[in-house]
């Protein structure tokens, strides 16, 4: 039972994640979007990779490539890269601080906008590269910051009432 919570709980936060993803934004803010998938996918790989991993990855991947109308595998494989360089580091984020796991996951997140802009520059869909490439990179580390702290937050109060083990 307390396995189904917590699966139910990790999971219906990729559903939020979603649901976020399609609220449209006005054209003057519409750079400043966040990768919010993607954020939910480097928490959850950093908190209990157990349960969140390369089949999650991939699954969620094409959802994105579902959702946002791109080629179906452009986001998972960028998912599945930049979980794969995640999970290696999970084990260094044991031993440091909250400023270099921030650090680390913005560099995830420009390493994840690199490959899709590679890959949409070989599907012959000419996006340009501008100052407007790093403000999702900006948004996204820093709205990860905050919901980083706020799923710590929630998994306390699960652990405490109903005696759920979250993590590795």
């Amino acid at each position: 039972m307390h396995n189904l919570i917590r699966v139910f709980f990790i999971y219906f936060t990729f559903f939020l994640g979603f649901v976020v993803s399609t609220v449209p934004w006005s054209s003057e803010y519409i750079s400043l979007r966040p990768y919010w998938i993607l954020i939910i996918l480097l928490i959850w790989t950093i908190k209990d990779s157990r349960k969140v991993g390369y089949v999650t990855a991939l699954v969620v991947g094409l959802l994105s490539d579902s959702l946002a109308g791109t080629q179906l595998g452009e986001h998972a494989i960028a998912f599945l890269i930049v979980t794969f360089i995640n999970t290696r580091l999970s084990k260094l984020y044991v031993n440091v601080g909250f400023m270099f796991q921030t650090i680390c996951t913005a560099l995830l997140i420009l390493i994840y906008s690199i490959v899709i802009f590679a890959l949409e520059l070989f599907s012959y869909n000419f996006i340009q590269f501008n100052k407007e490439f790093f403000l999702p990179i900006l948004t996204s580390t820093i709205i990860w910051a905050w919901l980083f702290t706020a799923i710590g937050i929630l998994q306390l109060w699960l652990a405490k009432r109903y005696r759920i083990n979250f993590g590795k």
